[in-house]
């Protein structure tokens, strides 16, 4: 499974919820349009800022909005999905809707390689014996 992962921010002038009505009512209709059949999965998925649970530091302005993932069967479907915005129409589309939206010059694409651990494989542990299997000295 290849995984594109696209870190973006939306314009200065937009609030968060412009932002996202317009990202869901009009640019994932893009992604609706193309994907089907060439993509595994299609997510958007949107930051909220909280408080650091150690230490309370305050919530503040995300770098990004949102990050979009798309789910490919192999590189050879990642390449071709991707290479249907090069140079066309389609592509020239979602440039024009992007400037309507984003911060351009923040967009930051990756291919993400994972390396999951299956919880349910490992013993459940209180706080104690999670500190004991990681070696954390126990008080007197």
């Amino acid at each position: 499974m290849i995984k594109v992962i696209s870190l973006v921010k939306r314009r200065p002038d937009m609030t968060v919820e412009q932002f996202r009505a317009h990202y869901e009512a009009q640019h994932a209709r893009a992604g609706q349009a193309v994907f089907p059949g060439r993509a595994v999965r299609y997510f958007r998925r949107y930051f909220q800022p909280i408080e650091h649970p150690t230490d309370g530091s305050p919530k503040i302005e995300p770098e990004f909005d949102a990050i979009m993932e798309l789910w490919f069967e192999n590189e050879a479907a990642m390449k071709e999905t991707l290479g249907l915005f090069v140079d066309s129409p389609l592509g020239d589309y979602i440039v024009e809707d992007e400037k309507g939206l984003f911060d351009r010059s923040k967009i930051r694409m990756f291919i993400v390689e994972e390396e999951e651990t299956d919880l349910d494989a490992l013993p459940h542990r209180n706080v104690r014996q999670a500190e004991e299997y990681l070696g954390i000295p126990q008080a007197a």
